[in-house]
């Protein structure tokens, strides 16, 4: 039998400075990746937006929302690269953007189980230490997941 891993790597660029954290899949985004597998054609839109936050709880599988989101910084992916066993969603801020401080990122689905937000969390971080985006700087984000055998 193969057992396998999906690993989620997010790696945040703000001017020369750049960031690596895990993610968590939620049991939401455990749920849509088995749909994608089934091919479930209503699950197509399976990625498709991010949102910063300021909560700091650690995440876990069964959350469904950021902590603390701010819907201003909701944005779609403008970029979504397979490779292999890998794919990555890459998202991006101007100055102009999402000037705060931040401590918390999700990865959303345009499906909405509980039709109340219109999205669905799939994968969340806390950013330990949190990272300051200034107008100064644009902020990259390139959200990847890796399929592995364990």
């Amino acid at each position: 039998m193969d057992l396998i891993k999906i690993e989620g790597i997010v790696e945040i660029q703000i001017g020369e400075k750049k960031f690596f954290f895990k993610n968590t899949i939620t049991n939401s985004g455990l749920y849509l990746i088995a749909q994608l597998i089934s091919h479930n054609e209503e699950y197509s839109d399976f990625v498709k937006y991010i949102e910063l936050g300021k909560g700091t709880t650690s995440p876990t599988p069964s959350d469904t929302d950021l902590q603390n989101p701010v819907t201003s910084t909701l944005k779609t992916f403008y970029q979504s690269i397979p490779n292999m066993n890998t794919t990555s969603f890459s998202f991006f801020y101007s100055i102009i953007e999402a000037n705060d401080t931040w401590s918390e990122m999700g990865l959303f689905s345009s499906k909405d189980f509980s039709n109340v937000t219109g999205k669905e969390l799939i994968a969340r971080i806390v950013l330990n230490p949190p990272i300051e985006k200034k107008n100064t700087n644009n902020l990259d984000i390139n959200w990847r997941w890796s399929i592995n055998r364990v």
